[in-house]
């Protein structure tokens, strides 16, 4: 006989395995959108009535159904492990879980087959995989145990329905941003690196595939594991590099909800939540189109994927770190500082904040989050030597955390615009609450101290990019709803209509004036043809010798882009010249081996590292240099002086810059 509990988790089981049916019978439709990419030139590429079954009713089922399933595993892992005691809660840990859970299961099945586990078969295997931890659950259940369900909580409805519906609206509206616009550089990268995890168990390059193997290092790989689940669900396209937002931007919501909550007798009310909803759409709007070292657009599938799983991981620790929970304690500080460099830094400010808010200060927690923090650094620094010695790829430096002090190196005279970046992507009113400091409680206070931080110490960096702001966009909600019931009286009764109006306006603000998706690189790769064998198999001497194909645009960091020439980074080029093409496609350049005979009727335009690039026409070329791709797809009120964005680039707008060690070096002269 099983009792009361088991069969709520076998029906709970049962239910989040009949979630992943759509995903089984419909996986390769959203493969078959992605191939539709002539859509993103139409004349309303963000409405398509032709396809609007496909558009905006089986393809967002499917990719709900996959959301799902991802998170099936942890969510039942958690309930098991007695830390759901919310939905927002549960779902911000079953997050966490699902990521080592999951990517280690893969990794593992993977290794087992000797190939890549990707389609029908990761499906099966996450279909497994939910069973086999609801069997867990189950198990667990069977001991006596007496779980307070989360779905039982007060208002639970309601954050559950926005769970789903929420991303699933997002994927609709943006249709041609996830599926049809081309990647770019740091789009391109991410998916080319989580491609990778479909052949070895980390994503790291060696150094003879060039440049890529900068990134991602070990405090930036996480998030890469979640995008190859992604690429194994539906294939080598992009919106499998973009999905995983949908997932991360559910999980940063849970988690502020979580936090709020946070020893509350009454939790948050609907219209809170919805609220809360519009602060994040303003964020997701910000960080789609407008977040980006590219002149031309941002990608979502980089940078904010990872920026968006960062935050979310952050707001776990702190979680974890309130409710006095050590191993859960320790195991976000370790999600959190291998997702980004700049995890390091939150969690250092979050260790000094608690220091100078709370008496009698808690040493031990914070002697506890310093050395896991120090111990997952050191595991971190060892992993290079010891990937060397097993003869793999080791982890690239781009983004080390050593890099975060040097940043402070280059620095400026005061840009107050950059103050925009806290208040507008936010919704305006969470960042002004950040001064109500005389009504905040200590939770709340703990987060404005570091988010003051965090900000101030990339306020002052002479190279900085919008995305490393994305901390101090969303923490500020936080603050703002724990504030709220402290209020004075009459503050209290305009916080919901003014918040929803600044958030409005916040939203209407962090817009392009141009939604017309790029296909610029999409249309340049196709003329492109590659006699370097190994794309498929990711080989190294692909990507070093597409290098050379800056010879034939520019870097986008050049003086020139994007005014006179048309330019960017070879990663988006090399994936568009291995997709399928038109069949009326001419190609007019050819990269190959320095050693392989020169093609008839082809001139050399650039040779190097042993690769020879040839043109066939020209002219042609020379009409591509001349593209102008529209540069209106970013928001003005986010536009960065690419002086700003490239140390190294001449300053030739905005405030003075500083070169603290070159200024350091003329004084000892």
């Amino acid at each position: 006989m099983i009792n009361e509990s088991q069969k709520t988790g076998l029906y709970v089981t049962g239910l989040l395995l009949a979630a992943g049916v759509p995903l089984l019978v419909g996986r390769s439709l959203i493969a078959t959108i992605s191939g539709h990419y002539h859509l993103a030139v139409s004349a309303t590429p963000y409405l398509v009535p032709d396809y609007a079954g496909w558009l905006y009713l089986l393809g967002p089922l499917i990719v709900l159904s996959s959301l799902v399933l991802v998170m099936a595993p942890g969510l039942l892992l958690t309930l098991a492990l007695k830390a759901a005691g919310s939905v927002a809660q549960w779902v911000l840990v079953g997050l966490g879980v699902s990521i080592v859970v999951t990517s280690g299961t893969a990794g593992v099945m993977q290794a087992i087959m000797g190939r890549p586990l990707s389609g029908g078969g990761f499906t099966v295997v996450l279909l497994g995989l939910t069973a086999v931890s609801g069997g867990f659950l189950i198990l667990r259940l069977g001991r006596g145990w007496q779980p307070e369900w989360p779905w039982r909580q007060p208002f639970a409805r309601t954050t559950m329905l926005s769970l789903l519906l929420v991303p699933t609206l997002a994927l609709i509206v943006l249709v041609p941003k996830f599926y049809w616009e081309n990647f770019n550089g740091d789009g391109a990268h991410a998916f080319e690196s989580a491609r990778l995890l479909l052949r070895q168990p980390f994503p790291f390059w060696p150094d003879s595939a060039g440049a890529i193997a900068g990134f991602p290092g070990m405090t930036s790989m996480l998030f890469l594991y979640p995008v190859s689940w992604f690429i194994r669900l539906f294939g080598e396209v992009e919106v499998a590099a973009r999905l995983p937002f949908l997932l991360f931007w559910a999980g940063l919501f849970a988690g502020i909800v979580a936090l709020v909550d946070f020893q509350r007798k009454e939790k948050i009310r609907p219209v809170t939540q919805w609220l809360i909803w519009l602060g994040l759409a303003v964020y997701a709007a910000t960080m789609a189109f407008s977040a980006s070292y590219s002149p031309y657009m941002a990608d979502i599938a980089l940078p904010a994927t990872q920026d968006t799983l960062q935050v979310a991981l952050f707001l776990g620790f702190v979680l974890a770190f309130l409710q006095q929970r050590w191993l859960w304690t320790l195991f976000f500080v370790g999600l959190t500082l291998y997702c980004s460099p700049n995890g390091l830094l939150l969690i250092g400010f979050w260790i000094v904040a608690v220091s100078l808010t709370e008496r009698p200060v808690p040493w031990r927690w914070l002697l506890w989050t310093g050395g896991s923090a120090a111990a997952f650094l050191v595991a971190a620094a060892m992993m290079t030597p010891l990937m060397s010695w097993l003869g793999q790829p080791v982890p690239g430096g781009e983004y080390d955390s050593s890099g975060l002090l040097r940043r402070l190196t280059y620095v400026t005279v005061v840009d107050w615009r950059r103050i925009l970046y806290l208040l507008i992507p936010s919704g305006i009113v969470p960042g002004l609450a950040l001064l109500a400091w005389r009504w905040q409680d200590r939770v709340a206070r703990m987060l404005t101290l570091v988010t003051a931080a965090y900000f101030g110490f990339f306020f002052i960096q002479g190279s900085i990019s919008l995305h490393h702001f994305s901390p101090v966009m969303v923490l500020p909600l936080v603050v703002l709803w724990r504030t709220a019931d402290r209020l004075p009286a009459p503050s209290k009764r305009w916080l919901w209509p003014v918040t929803a109006a600044a958030g409005v306006g916040a939203l209407f603000l962090s817009l392009p004036a141009d939604f017309t998706p790029h296909t610029t690189a999409r249309q340049v790769g196709a003329t492109i043809e590659f006699r370097v064998a190994g794309y498929a198999r990711s080989r190294p001497q692909v990507f070093r010798g597409a290098e050379l194909l800056n010879e034939l645009f520019p870097a986008g960091w050049a003086t020139a882009v994007p005014t006179e020439r048309y330019g960017g980074s070879p990663l988006p080029w090399t994936y568009y010249a291995h997709q399928p093409r038109a069949d009326e496609t001419a190609m007019n350049y050819l990269l190959q081996s320095v050693e392989d005979a020169p093609p008839l009727g082809m001139s050399l335009a650039a040779s190097s590292g042993g690769f020879s690039l040839y043109v066939a026409d020209t002219s042609a070329w020379e009409r591509d240099r001349r593209l102008r791709p529209s540069t209106g797809t970013i928001s003005a009120v986010y536009r960065i002086h690419k002086s700003t964005l490239y140390r190294g680039v001449p300053v030739t707008d905005g405030p003075p810059i500083i070169d603290v060690r070159a200024a350091l070096c003329r004084l000892r002269e």
